[in-house]
């Protein structure tokens, strides 16, 4: 819901696929969803295998009931499942037919990764936390990755990107830049989805303003630079202009001094840290 997901058509711009009135149900039905496998954030939570799983796919499938087949599904697990419930929870929710889930489990066993991916019947997308190469290459070799999804921030920039997009291209796996960040990297992933072939969605990130949803048209951090190119029936411009095809503006420290968090984990029922 703090994203806007948007892709190639005909080599003209992007599609944003949560838009119009799919847009206003999932900004109203984003509340709800959270009772599944993201919730007990702040508190200590435990629930039976049984409960969590029939809690995360009711939730999907009830999603997949407000949406329709306007909007396509893109399931964030964000790395919260084992291997083992991210296959039951999977096959549970294949016939809303999801476009991918994002990390069903924790990305540092290409071997596991890869035995999810077998066993069920949904592409899986991942990559966001790998910082180099190699990391998708042992994962696309064991075939447990149909989406990859490169962070330009973290794997070398566009340079480290397009190698992995030709990587991908090699193993017909299609790029999905991870970007929920600035509009400078929605810059760059936007220099990057035009030109190489296997791009297939981009993440444009709205409506998450300091760990707070809120359902709007406009990028995050757009007020820092000169210009962000924004939906409009569903396309996304390439910025056209040097570099990247925007700049910071003066004052930007100014308008968004530096936001302190205080340190904080999700908490299993015992108190041991959960990874986020």
């Amino acid at each position: 819901m703090g994203e806007t997901a948007c892709t190639a058509t005909s080599g003209k711009g992007y599609v944003q696929h949560a838009s119009g009135s799919a847009t206003n149900a999932l900004a109203w039905y984003s509340r709800p969803v959270r009772s599944g496998i993201g919730s007990c954030r702040k508190q200590g939570c435990f629930k039976t295998h049984i409960k969590k799983m029939r809690d995360a796919i009711d939730n999907t499938r009830r999603m997949r009931d407000v949406v329709g087949d306007r909007v396509d599904l893109l399931i964030e697990i964000h790395r919260r499942l084992t291997p083992a419930e991210a296959i039951v929870f999977a096959r549970g929710i294949e016939d809303t037919h999801p476009m991918f889930i994002e990390d069903p489990i924790r990305p540092e066993g290409p071997d596991a990764m890869a035995r999810v991916a077998e066993k069920i019947g949904i592409p899986i997308a991942t990559g966001e936390r790998f910082a180099n190469i190699y990391e998708f290459q042992a994962l696309m070799a064991r075939g447990g990755v149909e989406y990859a999804r490169v962070d330009l921030c973290l794997c070398g920039g566009i340079t480290g990107a397009k190698k992995v997009a030709a990587m991908a291209e090699a193993h017909h796996v299609q790029v999905v830049p991870h970007n929920p960040l600035s509009p400078i990297g929605l810059a760059a992933c936007l220099q990057l989805d035009a030109a190489i072939p296997n791009f297939a969605i981009q993440e444009y990130a709205t409506g998450f303003e300091a760990g707070i949803f809120e359902s709007r048209p406009e990028h995050l951090g757009s007020d820092i630079v000169d210009h962000v190119p924004r939906p409009n029936m569903g396309f996304v411009d390439i910025p056209s202009g040097p570099g990247l095809g925007m700049n910071l503006l003066p004052d930007a420290q100014k308008i968004r001094p530096p936001l302190v968090k205080p340190i904080s984990m999700r908490p299993h029922y015992d108190g041991f840290v959960v990874d986020q």
